[in-house]
C-alpha cells in the first residue's frame, strides 16, 4: 500500500489535488457524514484512524467523485 496516497482531512483544503475540488472542508465533512448513503464508504475513499482523525485515500476519492459526475451526466442525456 502506498501511504503517500492518503492525506489527513485537516490538510484536504491545502492539498494540491483534493483542494482543487474542495473550496472548504465543510463540503468534505458533509460527504463523510453521509458516507454510508453516498457510496464514499463503499469506495474505500475515507478511513478513520484509531486516534479519530479522518484520512482520505486520494485515488479512491477521485474515482468516487468522478463516478458521481458521470452518473449525473448520464441522467441528463
Amino acid at each position: 500500500m502506498d501511504y503517500s496516497d492518503f492525506i489527513p482531512l485537516r490538510e484536504a483544503k491545502i492539498d494540491p489535488d483534493i483542494g482543487r475540488f474542495l473550496k472548504n472542508r465543510d463540503a468534505l465533512y458533509w460527504q463523510i457524514r453521509k458516507r454510508e448513503t453516498n457510496g464514499l464508504l463503499e469506495a474505500g475513499a475515507v478511513t478513520k484512524a484509531p486516534d479519530g482523525e479522518w484520512w482520505i485515500n486520494k485515488p479512491a476519492y477521485f474515482q468516487w467523485f468522478v463516478r458521481g459526475m458521470n452518473s449525473a451526466a448520464a441522467e441528463q442525456s
